[in-house]
């Protein structure tokens, strides 16, 4: 039987790459990111405003496999 979602690795990775993009967000100090308010599908998974309130854009966090962003990584 198929695990639910939020028991996949993908899941996790996706969580802890939203983390570490909200961390890095922050400590630059231009940006502050909104998580959307539902579980579940989402059109994006950050909405980011300017501290001056002068500019919003949305941001799509992606995790890649290591595996595939690093093919020298992979067994031979």
């Amino acid at each position: 039987m198929a695990k639910p979602f939020n028991q996949t690795i993908m899941y996790h990775k996706g969580d802890l790459a939203e983390r570490i993009a909200d961390n890095i967000i922050l400590n630059r100090g231009v940006y502050i990111p909104y998580a959307p308010a539902i579980d579940g599908p989402h059109a994006f998974d950050r909405m980011l405003i300017r501290r001056d309130e002068t500019r919003m854009m949305m941001l799509d966090v992606k995790a890649v496999s290591a595996r595939n962003a690093r093919p020298e990584w992979r067994e031979r």
